[in-house]
């Protein structure tokens, strides 16, 4: 592979072009942060076993607040967050930055890693005394008195067990065609092809970073098709998700496609009692789901138009969204919906 300068030389344009991406406008950000990442975990990857060489890279707090950030608003990359995160732990002059940042706070990380990642902060601050209990941003959140309390234990009868805090769930599925009602009074219908449906529905914790995520996410993730796949076999491992496109992709490259959304408050719901009867109580006022709703629909068209103009002989997606405060006439003809389920 290249020698050593070369991939710190990487690794330092990754943190440039990060320090940059921060104080550049809302959509800017969106458009490039995926790709970014992606370069500085290749490059963080490729010094994994050169903790040295990692150590000297100057302006670590910079790709701390990048890190920070990315973490904070796609949830989905957690997993390849982690993968830089335990590459970074093992050097102590990372942890030393990170834990000197007042700009910088665990809980924006993934919760998965949280109290690792504060054990080695406090590991690596030369002030703290054995013993000692500071408090600062660096903290994990999720042990401290002023943190949610943790999940309760799975309970020996039968039921759901409690999920982790959500601002946002989504259902997807894939259609061949759907139509739903978007005027009541006139009997109107908005239909799209084949795409996705997508059921959503906001809680309390719901941010417009978090619904933004959420519609980049649905455009840019492998959940459509392009319908020219070889049936599915039940029992042939590759044969589930094997024809999976994005329907970015699929329209770059001049395919129809089309993403029709409803809201399902429902989805945000959980068990109530020793009943079994169904809580709604992390429901969102009716006011501020309409506004997340109409941000929802924004975004997936905003998004959609940015990342597939440009591309000769692309097609714009179908963005259709039902009536909010409508009833939910819907139809949907499916070949397989291969479903999946998100939280934001």
């Amino acid at each position: 592979g290249p020698p050593a300068h070369e991939r710190l030389a990487r690794l330092a344009k990754a943190r440039d072009d990060a320090k940059d991406l921060m104080g550049q406008p809302p959509a800017r950000w969106e458009n490039e942060c995926d790709g970014l990442f992606k370069e500085f975990r290749l490059a963080c990857v490729h010094l994994r076993r050169e903790r040295e060489v990692l150590d000297m890279l100057d302006d670590k707090e910079s790709v701390w607040r990048f890190i920070c950030k990315f973490c904070r608003e796609r949830p989905f990359q957690h997993d390849r967050c982690t993968e830089v995160l335990r590459i970074l732990m093992l050097c102590d002059k990372w942890m030393e930055k990170f834990g000197k940042d007042p700009d910088v706070d665990i809980k924006d990380l993934p919760a998965a890693i949280a109290d690792e990642f504060s054990k080695r902060v406090d590991e690596t601050d030369p002030g703290r005394q054995p013993g000692e209990q500071r408090p600062s941003p660096s903290r994990n959140p999720f042990k401290s008195d002023s943190g949610p309390p943790p999940l309760p234990p799975p309970a020996e009868s039968m039921g759901p067990t409690p999920m982790m805090p959500s601002g946002l769930s989504v259902v997807v599925q894939r259609c061949v065609r759907a139509r739903v009602m978007v005027d009541e009074r006139t009997k109107q219908y908005g239909e799209i092809g084949r795409g996705l449906v997508v059921s959503v529905s906001f809680s309390q914790q719901a941010t417009s970073d978090r619904v933004r995520s959420a519609a980049r996410f649905l455009l840019a993730a492998r959940l459509s098709t392009a319908g020219d796949s070889a049936p599915f076999t039940m029992g042939r491992a590759s044969g589930l998700g094997s024809d999976a496109e994005s329907v970015v992709d699929l329209c770059k490259r001049g395919i129809d496609q089309g993403v029709l959304i409803i809201p399902q408050a429902s989805l945000a719901s959980s068990v109530g009692g020793d009943d079994w009867g169904l809580s709604y109580s992390s429901w969102c006022t009716q006011d501020s789901a309409s506004n997340l709703y109409k941000l929802f629909a924004d975004s997936l068209r905003n998004f959609a138009y940015d990342l597939v103009q440009g591309t000769a002989n692309a097609r714009q997606p179908v963005i259709v969204a039902g009536d909010f405060n409508g009833r939910q006439f819907m139809e949907v003809a499916s070949e397989g919906p291969f479903m999946h389920s998100f939280n934001f």
